[in-house]
């Protein structure tokens, strides 16, 4: 519900917003707010708060510097007004809270009175105010008003609203199937992408498209170009791509302004028969909730814009309202479409943490009743007696039912796994917009749970599928990390069968990534449980959209196996040495980061050169001070941090990383190809040291590792990667009995 029911209604005012043309994200921009008070105007003290979404991260307001930005200001058409200007981090209420305040400081309005809020002022000088990173069809500034002063605010019938839309293009995607039928013709999606990661709507012209680092055949047919027109807004899908050979495949694109970028692996399969690979984000939310945007703006963009397969919507269950929840019934069976794309229905349970915290909830069909936590931001308490409180109230309601599944995660609360059900919790969420949370899946595995793994996004900007960071700000929620994908082997592309892979837990998780991940054991898929005597062998295919760092195989919290790629080739010279820091502070979804702020030194001998890499924030640095000496300061959300340093030292040289969470010494002759690992407290908060070879070439990895020395019982094993990017991905375990 954007508008709160109040039982008193009186006209309380209007407010408009000049001028209303769009606003670049990510830019900086002006606009005035302007205010007209309604029939009793505003006593003294009263507060007028305009206010931005929970999700909005465009730049926090300042009123003392007029030559910086996020300048604003205020004045009254009532020359016997004085205002007072303030920016409020809880001002009025849920997805509402944060605002500026424009408090009557001296005397009173009258009704017709006009104030009007500069935001973005740029008369001292400054450059303006930076929008919200993200597009928004309909960017609200909810205008309320506390027109008796006593801290109770009436919200206005209308509010001031402007779009905002992608930038100019930086960089491009390209999106197909990565598991197509060998000779079968199939779409490529080309988009281009601003700064912030939105499609680049107002592109025009012609990009050349090329087939690269492919074991391909004669018989291999792919469009050469594509030609953007006003009514493709950033996202053209050009027909015409057939595969002959094995693979792996990847396609190129060049633009005329120079831009080039590279697609995601293919690897034809030989027959129908065999499993395809399909990508979804089950897990966001829209305006209803505390996202942004409608369900139908919602699943357009997951299906044109992001190109992936399948969605579902998952609002906060105690913010759906009936109407809400009918309109996403309505709009998942309007978009479900065999072949092109699945939407699967459900919800957020999104209860406290002391009974459930946060799970999602997802149906086989398209009509069910939505159980809720509580209705605590709900006014129509009609249906009070359908709620479900703690979640075991909820599996005892669906025990039984074949037609109902749950996702555990970490969102703005944690979920608690002491109330974990097997008949329902088949799959755990291993990354999102909020962070990292291997945390999560050790748990899960110590607990003897046995569990799929996927990766969604938990969006709330209004770009299921193809999610970005959000600025850093003092808001009560950031998302510092970009959302993630889950990857699912299938028949094809129905609700069913969708349905079926999730159950069986033929899924993995990446941090958005489309890393092409393939794991099996004597037959047996990711997610499948076996029996066997013998000492199992796993069965690895992992084909990277960037050079691969780690594939590492696990029995359930040990790595047991280092597949060996950049493993340096030794002698004398320079040497690269790999530092990469890690972890989050609790395990929790909002207050979690853990700031890493310290250096890196050598004793003797000299960094030659240094690449950060893994780096997500546009605030996250690593710069030089010395040839010595390098200092960084990032932040991790239980993603990865790191540098590759070439170093030139002799072999007495001490490397030294120094920081509040972990610091340490260690001669350079004592690092070697496996990592040295620190830790440093919190939840998986880890500093690792390793040699690398001096080229990380490698894309591709496919071998068979065999435990010879698997214990008796019941043992998962799954595989974890890490690219040069920060791309990560994550297989489901195969449950191995032996």
């Amino acid at each position: 519900m954007d508008q709160r029911l109040d039982p008193y209604r009186f006209d309380v005012g209007s407010a408009r917003i000049e001028p209303d043309t769009p606003i670049i994200a990510g830019s900086f921009y002006t606009r005035k707010i302007i205010f007209t008070a309604g029939e009793y105007g505003s006593d003294e003290g009263g507060r007028i708060l305009i206010c931005k979404r929970l999700s909005c991260d465009m730049e926090l307001p300042q009123f003392t510097d007029p030559a910086a930005s996020g300048y604003v200001t205020a004045s009254c058409s009532n020359p016997a007004v004085t205002l007072a200007l303030s920016y409020i981090e809880q001002g009025y209420r849920d997805d509402w809270r944060s605002a500026i305040a424009v408090r009557v400081a001296q005397g009173y309005l009258c009704q017709g009175d006009v104030i009007e809020v500069v935001v973005g002022d740029t008369s001292g000088g400054g450059p303006g105010i930076r929008a919200q990173t993200f597009p928004e069809t309909r960017h609200t500034m909810k205008v309320v008003v506390d027109t008796f002063n006593m801290n109770h605010f009436y919200e206005l019938n209308e509010n001031p609203e402007i779009r905002v839309v992608g930038g100019a293009p930086e960089n491009w995607h390209l999106v197909y199937p990565q598991r197509p039928l060998r000779g079968e013709a199939f779409d490529v999606l080309v988009r281009p992408v601003d700064s912030w990661g939105n499609p680049a709507e107002e592109f025009r012209g012609k990009v050349c498209l090329h087939k690269s680092l492919s074991k391909g055949e004669e018989g291999d047919e792919f469009p050469k170009e594509a030609e953007f027109r006003a009514e493709d807004r950033g996202t053209r899908r050009v027909p015409g791509m057939r595969l002959e050979g094995a693979g792996p495949y990847r396609l190129r694109m060049e633009e005329p302004a120079g831009i080039s970028a590279l697609g995601p692996p293919v690897c034809p399969r030989e027959s129908a028969d065999e499993l395809a690979l399909f990508w979804g984000d089950i897990h966001g939310q829209t305006r209803s909730t505390v996202g942004t945007g409608t369900v139908d703006e919602y699943f357009r963009f997951a299906r044109d814009r992001a190109g992936v397969d399948f969605a579902a919507w998952q609002g906060n269950d105690f913010r759906v309202w009936k109407k809400d929840w009918e309109e996403v019934k309505r709009e998942c069976r309007a978009f479900n479409e065999p072949g092109r794309f699945v939407t699967l229905l459900g919800y957020e349970w999104s209860g406290t943490r002391s009974g459930g915290g946060d799970y999602n909830i997802y149906f086989s069909g398209d009509d069910a009743e939505i159980h809720r936590s509580s209705h605590a931001a709900i006014d129509d308490l009609s249906d009070t007696d359908t709620d479900r409180f703690p979640i075991s109230k909820l599996w005892e309601t669906f025990r039984g039912r074949n037609d109902v599944m749950s996702v555990a995660h970490i969102g703005g609360r944690a979920c608690n796994l002491d109330y974990f059900d097997p008949e329902f919790v088949h799959l755990i969420e291993a990354h999102s917009h909020h962070g990292t949370f291997e945390w999560l899946i050790e748990e899960a595995l110590e607990r003897g749970f046995k569990v799929g793994i996927t990766g969604g996004s938990d969006d709330h900007t209004g770009r299921q599928g193809l999610v970005y960071p959000n600025r850093r700000t003092n808001n009560v929620v950031t998302f510092d990390v970009k959302g993630g994908l889950l990857g699912l082997y299938a028949k094809e592309l129905t609700r069913e069968a969708v349905w079926d892979a999730m159950r069986a837990r033929r899924t993995y998780g990446t941090n958005g990534e489309r890393i092409l991940m393939k794991t099996a054991c004597a037959g047996a898929w990711m997610g499948e449980e076996i029996t066997t005597r013998e000492p199992p062998t796993i069965e690895v295919e992992v084909h990277g959209t960037a050079p691969l760092l780690d594939v590492e195989v696990k029995r359930g919290l040990e790595t047991i196996y280092r597949y060996p790629i950049n493993r340096p080739e030794g002698g004398s010279g320079q040497r690269r040495i790999r530092v990469q820091w890690s972890g989050v502070s609790a395990k929790s979804g909002r207050n979690k980061k853990v700031n890493w702020r310290g250096g890196i030194s050598l004793s003797q001998g000299s960094i030659v050169t240094f690449t950060p890499y893994a780096l997500d924030q546009y605030d996250d640095t690593i710069q030089r001070v010395s040839n010595k000496v390098l200092r960084f300061q990032t932040a991790t959300s239980g993603d990865p941090d790191g540098v590759m340093l070439d170093v030139d030292a002799p072999p007495g040289a001490e490397f030294h990383f120094f920081s509040d969470p972990a610091s340490f010494r260690m001669r350079l002759d004592d690092i070697g190809f496996e990592p040295h690992v620190v830790p440093g407290g919190g939840v998986n908060i880890r500093v690792q040291v390793s040699e690398v070879a001096a080229q990380t070439r490698d894309w591709n990895a496919r071998f068979a590792f065999t435990d010879e020395e698997a214990p008796g019982g019941c043992s998962p094993y799954w595989v974890r990667v890490l690219q040069l990017n920060g791309g990560q991905a994550w297989s489901s375990p195969i449950y191995v009995n032996r």
